[in-house]
């Protein structure tokens, strides 16, 4: 089904960017604008005595599924590319799905794992990290063409297996159980530091998207239809730039591109558009600029990545060099002005 995306021309149009945050190879440029969407909760911030629960599907479980069982009075978001940690194995979350107030739903997921297949919990919790940025890129487009081919919101399971193993690798980190959150672990106190140096009040007034650069080129952006709604996302969108960058050669580095450009691109794509395995519609896109995702509901946009230029980034995890060395950190993280 093909599906015009003009109803999102007064939300892209409207955007503006805040002031830069800079550091080290990276800039971010938060993007305000306005607020489009009712209420909705995303893990981790629903209120008290509202039960949600992410948890195997049944007691033997299911690598490709997880259930989700929404207690709260609001529709509940789970972010593409988000970290789900406990019962059998951890889990990354395939697409930004949205449960139904009081709704159980199955939703597509994949293991990011692969040596652990028992509990240590009986649910899931949001780690409150997501994939790197190349990684979630990468499963993006193989998400888009499995959609292409009717095979579903399936992101190759042996794909991201190979992307997890090259990240390991490439951060020099060993981990029992192949999981990915052992290089976040790892790399936790240079992620703390940029975390102290970017945005480190939080959110801009208004922000309801970012953008992202690297060494002064443009890798893309996420938005979200609400101030309220991003500021939830915030802390996950950040980790999954601040983890694309720990290694990368020292400056100087060009001034980053205004961001606008891309995402006024969007509003020339022709999406193919399918019901998202929750409320709402999921698109999917290809510009001029870069290609991309868009779950709306009710006519509104929810959330949107953009990944910029015609190969995504350069580098996506799962095209580098098997045979690759961990490379020794390149530019301080946690000292870095």
């Amino acid at each position: 089904m093909i599906a015009s995306l003009d109803f999102l021309a007064p939300w892209l149009t409207s955007l503006r960017p805040g002031a830069p945050s800079v550091a080290g190879p990276i800039t971010l440029v938060p993007l305000l604008g306005p607020n489009s969407v009712p209420p909705i909760t995303t893990l981790g911030a629903h209120r008290d005595g509202e039960q949600i629960e992410v948890k195997e599907v049944s007691e033997s479980g299911v690598v490709a599924r997880v259930l989700v069982v929404n207690g709260a009075l609001v529709p509940l978001l789970l972010l593409d590319g988000e970290e789900l940690v406990g019962a059998k194995q951890n889990r990354l979350v395939n697409a930004s799905i949205l449960v139904g107030a009081g709704a159980s739903l199955e939703i597509p997921v994949s293991c990011c794992e692969r040596g652990r297949w028992r509990h240590v919990s009986r649910g899931f919790t949001s780690s409150g990290r997501s994939m790197p940025w190349s990684m979630k890129d990468a499963k993006h487009r193989r998400v888009s063409q499995s959609l292409k081919e009717h095979r579903g919101f399936d992101a190759d399971q042996g794909a991201t297996w190979r992307d997890v193993d090259s990240y390991l690798r490439e951060r020099g980190v060993s981990s029992r159980s192949d999981a990915l959150s052992a290089a976040f672990d790892a790399d936790f106190e240079s992620l703390r530091g940029l975390r102290r140096q970017l945005f480190s009040d939080g959110p801009e007034q208004g922000q309801i998207g970012l953008a992202f650069s690297l060494r002064g080129t443009l890798l893309g952006m996420e938005l979200f239809g609400s101030p309220a709604l991003y500021a939830q996302a915030h802390e996950r969108l950040l980790h999954a730039f601040f983890a694309e960058a720990l290694d990368i050669e020292p400056g100087p580095f060009p001034t980053a591109p205004e961001p606008l450009g891309l995402a006024r691109s969007v509003l020339s794509a022709e999406p193919s558009t399918q019901d998202s395995p929750g409320l709402g519609d999921d698109h999917r896109f290809e510009c001029a600029q870069g290609t991309g995702f868009l779950l709306s509901w009710q006519g509104a946009p929810i959330h949107a990545a953009v990944f910029a230029g015609p190969s995504g980034r350069v580098g996506r995890a799962s095209d580098r060099d098997e045979r690759s060395e961990p490379r020794s950190r390149r530019w301080d993280a946690g000292t870095v002005r």
